[in-house]
């Protein structure tokens, strides 16, 4: 694979398919994916991440079912300020983006 292709792309607001999603997924299960940025430098101007890296699947370390009950939260939050409900205080906000969901 010469590009990164995504199993999967939907638009964060709409759920609606983005343009980046493909039906081929590299197959990261085989042992034989390798990972390659071009273009990256750091502050001196040297390559970044150039040399083709062994890529594998992890283990996420977040919970997508408590960061879905934080979003819902943070969204219901937000529209209780915007109804005027609650005061506009980023203290009400720092739970939702402090969380190590």
């Amino acid at each position: 694979f010469q590009q990164v292709i995504f199993e999967t792309d939907r638009e964060l607001q709409t759920g609606a398919s983005g343009d980046n999603a493909s039906p081929v997924v590299a197959p990261w299960d085989s042992g034989n994916c390798k990972v390659q940025v071009m273009g990256l430098y750091d502050e001196n101007n040297n390559p970044l991440c150039s040399t083709p890296t062994d890529a594998s699947p992890v283990t996420t370390k977040c919970s997508s079912a408590k960061m879905k009950t934080l979003m819902t939260q943070m969204q219901g939050a937000l529209a209780d300020i915007e109804a005027g409900e609650l005061e506009n205080n980023w203290q009400l906000i720092v739970p939702f983006t402090n969380s190590d969901s």
